[in-house]
């Protein structure tokens, strides 16, 4: 039996599953809808040859429903009960002036349509509960030729209530299954949000741990969207500073722009890659040096969409290689150049006078006593 009422419980739905945003806006329209029975009931009264007062009476009743409905204090659950009541006297009141055509009874099948859009189970309940409530009485025991008009319902009214509550509750089903997708797509949508915040806050997360940034650039539009670690990179606040392209090459050093720029121009004219380093400055005036790489986007036609791409600051990198690169061709202790720089630079000469022909001049010098002078350095920096 437990298995059994699990399984019935995993194919209703859950109710509540709207957000706030969704339920208030879904409630303003099902309030403004029993407003506008406020107006039609006296309407429809009258034109049913009721006089005035018994029209404007029919109308006051639900009126007092949609006051209700419209009582912010309230809460979601009561407001609802409250436009759900409404709408169901609606239909009973309309029924009652049309002196119960069955045409009228559709209202109160599109009524528990309605209110299933609350995704609410004390509305939805309440809305069956009072359709079932007043066919039941209303049709069968009390007063039921202002429920039916034809001959069948008012000699077996009970047999005519069971049926109207059977439409009813087939009506129902076809609501909660609706309701239920709802709330699974819902969910689905929920999770699909949630797993792509984290996707952002890992890919963010990277990026800061590899100071990487990313770019994106409409092309045709011009507008250019930054990652969070390209503003840090650069020094940016979001706030004050708006990506793009001219913006960008404001950053650059001076020395670097022009080439910058054309490298730039180049691959968005020819619909190649980029990839090219440079220097930009930062707010305070200091440089930082970055590695850029661009790539072409395009469409079906072959048309340059967009170009998106990375900046990651190698700063720390350059520094690095510039200082393995000075201990490579520099003696630690002097600072002066080493055998390996001088190899280098001799090489390059002979290069250069093997492509030019011209001549090559070695200065040779002698420095006395020099070992003396690097032993008592040596002796200091042991």
């Amino acid at each position: 039996m437990n298995r059994f009422n699990h399984t019935v419980l995993r194919f209703l739905p859950t109710g509540h599953s709207l957000p706030h945003a969704g339920w208030v806006s879904r409630h303003k329209v099902i309030t403004a809808l029993l407003w506008l029975h406020v107006l039609v009931i006296p309407v429809f009264a009258l034109l049913r040859g009721e006089t005035l007062s018994h029209a404007v009476s029919e109308g006051a009743i639900v009126a007092l429903f949609a006051i209700g409905a419209s009582h912010r204090p309230l809460s979601k659950d009561a407001r609802a009960a409250v436009a759900t009541a409404g709408l169901v006297s609606s239909s009973a009141i309309l029924t009652h002036l049309s002196g119960g055509m069955i045409e009228a009874h559709f209202h109160f099948f599109v009524v528990v349509v309605i209110v299933s859009l609350y995704q609410s189970w004390v509305p939805f309940l309440l809305a069956v509960g009072l359709v079932i409530l007043h066919h039941g009485i209303a049709g069968a025991a009390a007063i039921p030729m202002e429920v039916y008009n034809h001959p069948a319902a008012l000699a077996n009214p009970w047999k005519w209530a069971l049926v109207h509550a059977f439409f009813v509750l087939a009506q129902s089903v076809a609501c909660l299954v609706a309701w239920r997708a709802n709330e699974d797509a819902l969910e689905r949508e929920r999770a699909a949000a949630a797993a792509l915040a984290t996707a952002h806050r890992s890919l963010a997360e990277a990026q800061a741990l590899a100071s990487v940034g990313s770019w994106d650039w409409d092309v045709p539009g011009g507008n250019v969207e930054w990652s969070q670690e390209l503003f840090n990179i650069t020094g940016r606040n979001p706030q004050h500073f708006t990506p793009g392209l001219e913006s960008f090459l404001e950053l650059v050093h001076p020395d670097d722009r022009f080439r910058v720029a054309a490298v730039i121009e180049s691959a968005s004219a020819t619909q190649s890659d980029m990839d090219y380093e440079c220097r930009i400055v930062l707010p305070d005036g200091s440089t930082a040096v970055i590695h850029a790489l661009g790539q072409s986007v395009t469409d079906n036609d072959g048309s340059l969409t967009k170009m998106v791409g990375t900046v990651q600051d190698i700063t720390q990198r350059k520094a690095l290689e510039q200082e393995i690169e000075h201990r490579a061709f520099h003696d630690w202790l002097t600072g002066l150049g080493n055998r390996a720089l001088f190899t280098d630079r001799v090489t390059h000469a002979l290069a250069v006078r093997e492509r030019s022909a011209a001549p090559l001049h070695v200065l040779l010098l002698d420095l006395d006593d020099f070992k003396t002078v690097n032993d008592t350095l040596w002796s200091r920096h042991r």
